[in-house]
């Protein structure tokens, strides 16, 4: 009878930790052991966590007592893999690194629509900035009441190239279809990129530079000036890195390498021997100062004349390269 009673409780128990939290389960292609880094909101607060992936397995569980968007991203803050969902929901997980966008989610409807759309329009969402927004905003058109028109909208569009008309496409969704918990950050971005701080000449801009000592960067002296906005880490290392490397070398240029980790904390090693001034702003992209500027998301470059007028504006380092060799002819 004892025994009969210890199995009630412990189904008992086990039901209401289901109800409190989520569990997702997950395999890599490729078997790798990889650190993963896990991101959401979730009752008033921002929640994270670290897991690992051993030979390509990896779970993990969380809590949110209204659905959420979870994301997956690499040790360098990178995103993998993004689910929608909350408490009493368990959400199996295949990926491929080689394709990304074609995940396969299960857990609730959501997911597997949202997986599906991006599996079938890998090619479409790959191909430019400009292709993947007409591919969202021709599905937000066709399912208006559906949320992940708002999931695609929140993730995969790309504000930087038209705020005001992603303003436009997120107005075309149905409110049921569009939770506070996704459209918060979506609308804090675009308010940012309409503002007329965008067009604003830069004034002196306070960092913390080697020794954690708060420096300042002005603008008088160089024809051109570039402002390099990104986290330390591997990405910032093969593909940033050198390219602020070769443009340092220019005459009447100077760069301006910022951390925008949020953490505050830099990897600032091997500083000493760059070409470039390099610093970093504790608090991200909407610390003070840089708050001004309306960086919707890193890396980021800005390029401003020996005024701080800016001069272009881009999340791409090869288009900020070339912007600034064709202007120093």
């Amino acid at each position: 009878m004892r025994n009969i009673i210890v199995f009630i409780i412990s189904l008992f128990l086990i039901a209401c930790t289901d109800n409190e939290q989520f569990r997702v389960n997950g395999t890599i292609e490729g078997k790798p052991n990889l650190t993963l880094r896990v991101a959401y909101y979730a009752d008033g607060a921002y929640r994270t966590q670290v897991t690992a992936a051993r030979e390509g397995k990896f779970e993990f569980f969380g809590s949110s007592k209204q659905p959420t968007l979870v994301e997956i991203l690499d040790y360098d803050y990178r995103p993998l893999m993004r689910l929608y969902g909350g408490n009493g929901e368990t959400f199996e997980i295949e990926y491929d690194r080689a394709h990304p966008l074609s995940a396969k989610i299960s857990g609730n409807e959501v997911c597997e629509r949202w997986s599906a759309f991006l599996a079938d329009n890998e090619q479409a969402l790959m191909a430019s900035p400009e292709s993947a927004n007409k591919t969202i905003a021709d599905y937000v058109a066709a399912h208006p009441s559906d949320v992940v028109s708002t999931l695609l909208m929140a993730t995969a569009y790309d504000y930087t190239i038209d705020a005001v008309a992603a303003d436009s496409i997120m107005a075309l969704i149905d409110p049921q279809a569009r939770p506070s918990s996704l459209t918060e950050s979506g609308n804090f971005m675009m308010q940012r990129m309409i503002s007329e701080a965008v067009n604003d000449t830069i004034g002196p801009l306070r960092y913390v530079g080697r020794g954690d000592t708060v420096r300042i960067f002005d603008f008088p002296g160089r024809r051109l000036n570039l402002l390099a906005f990104s986290r330390w880490g591997k990405y910032r290392d093969d593909s940033i890195m050198p390219r602020l490397e070769k443009l340092s070398k220019l005459k009447n240029l100077r760069v301006i390498e910022l951390d925008v980790d949020p953490k505050g904390t830099s990897q600032m090693r091997r500083s000493d021997t760059l070409a470039w001034t390099v610093g970093r702003m504790p608090g991200g992209i909407v610390a003070k100062g840089v708050d001004r500027l309306g960086i919707p998301s890193e890396p980021y470059f800005i390029v401003a004349d020996s005024a701080g007028a800016q001069l272009l504006r881009t999340p791409y380092a090869g288009v900020a390269e070339d912007f600034v060799k064709k202007n120093l002819k």
